[in-house]
């Protein structure tokens, strides 16, 4: 179940742009996109083409990274980043050593691992899965997508994930 990669820049009807920041801890002009439908969270990562050539292109001058969620796992994801992975096992947290969470939301399997390399040496982030969806390029794997603390809390990505 893996819908057709969006172009970002001329979206189907029924979906809606909400969120278009600076992807904060990508070296290059990376921009992180949240498109919405009533059913749907699609994020991308939007780049210049990988390597500088052509043949790394999604959608014309650009590579995209693409996950689908359900639209409730908005809710997820603040819940599980804020009660946790951030908190210790005192606070409530999972217990020390755990650094993912897996959980159904919506009959979609995802999986949130903490990361310390992320973007970059020593900058700490997240990888989140959905492991019922195929990847765009590497059918025979499931969808990934990456971002780092500083996009959740200075990039205001996990404020927005609230008002969803």
């Amino acid at each position: 179940m893996t819908m057709k990669l969006l172009n970002p820049f001329s979206l189907p009807n029924g979906y809606t742009l909400k969120f278009d920041e600076p992807y904060l801890g990508s070296e290059d002009d990376d921009v992180l996109k949240v498109i919405t439908n009533d059913e749907m969270m699609i994020i991308q990562k939007v780049m210049p083409p990988l390597f500088g050539k052509k043949e790394y292109e999604n959608i014309p001058g650009f590579s995209i990274f693409q996950i689908e969620l359900p639209l409730a796992a908005a809710k997820w994801l603040v819940d599980t980043i804020e009660n946790k992975l951030w908190k210790s096992a005192a606070q409530g947290g999972l217990p020390s050593g755990v650094n993912s969470y897996k959980e159904y939301v919506n009959g979609e399997k995802l999986a949130l691992y903490r990361q310390m390399q992320v973007e970059g040496a020593d900058q700490k982030g997240f990888q989140l899965t959905n492991f019922s969806r195929k990847d765009h390029e590497i059918t025979d794997e499931c969808q990934d997508f990456y971002f780092t603390d500083w996009m959740l809390i200075e990039g205001k990505l996990l404020d927005f994930l609230k008002t969803l």
